[in-house]
């Protein structure tokens, strides 16, 4: 038995997070050359009042770094353990998980930028880092840093809402104009319904019979991942997979 035997579920989450770390990188840069050019001549009263945002200014790789460690734990919770864990979760459990999950990603991506900064501008050592910790996190600085964080959360989440939606092979052909050369394909379609579903049905209320749909299909989608399959249509209790 091969213990290294390729997984295509895994490999697909895995590039969903990659993407999701360059998503978070991509915008943390493009907000940070926004913030720069926009402040013009009081970019250096803006640096006075912070040096969080000095690290953004003079040392554009502690914005690559934050960005890359606020986007690997988020977008690994998002991606392996929602799935799992929290897939008939409660609503608010599920957005107060999240929440902390991003309130502790920005924390301590912010901190250890701090303490970059403090080590490779001012010689600081960590007993000094640790004085400053308590007054940054209470600053406007940090508040501003968590709302932008959160504003870059809120965009990749709507990417990622948008690709699930649509599939995770059409949204980007689209955005690249692929569609707007259509060819032809041979391709293979499988009907796939629930056995004695109606039954099921009567014995059921409409929501719990609705759960039980959900359950199905979200059951279904590891294997169509496995087999490099796309859910063409939902027709009732069909699916269409191609």
């Amino acid at each position: 038995m091969n213990i290294f035997r390729f997984d295509p579920v895994f490999y697909v989450r895995l590039k969903e997070l990659i993407m999701i770390i360059f998503l978070w990188v991509f915008l943390a840069y493009f907000i940070t050359l926004i913030f720069y050019f926009s402040q013009g001549d009081n970019i250096n009263l803006v640096l006075s009042e912070s040096k969080a945002l000095s690290i953004l200014m003079r040392n554009m790789d502690g914005v690559a770094l934050a960005a890359f460690i606020i986007g690997a734990l988020t977008g690994t919770f998002q991606v392996f353990v929602i799935p799992k864990r929290y897939k008939n979760a409660h609503i608010v459990r599920l957005v107060l998980a999240q929440f902390l999950v991003f309130f502790f990603s920005v924390s301590l991506a912010s901190l250890i930028a701090l303490y970059i900064y403090e080590a490779k501008y001012n010689n600081g050592d960590l007993f000094t880092f640790m004085q400053k910790v308590e007054g940054y996190m209470l600053s406007k600085t940090y508040i501003t840093l968590f709302a932008i964080g959160y504003l870059i959360n809120a965009i990749v989440g709507l990417f990622r809402f948008i690709r699930n939606k649509m599939g995770n092979k059409i949204l980007i052909p689209i955005l690249m104009g692929r569609y707007f050369n259509p060819k032809e394909e041979d391709r293979i379609f499988t009907f796939i319904d629930l056995r004695s579903s109606v039954e099921i049905a009567e014995k059921l209320t409409p929501i719990e019979y609705s759960k039980y749909l959900h359950d199905c299909f979200h059951d279904l989608e590891e294997s169509i991942i496995r087999f490099n399959g796309q859910i063409y249509q939902y027709v009732g209790d069909e699916c269409v997979i191609t």
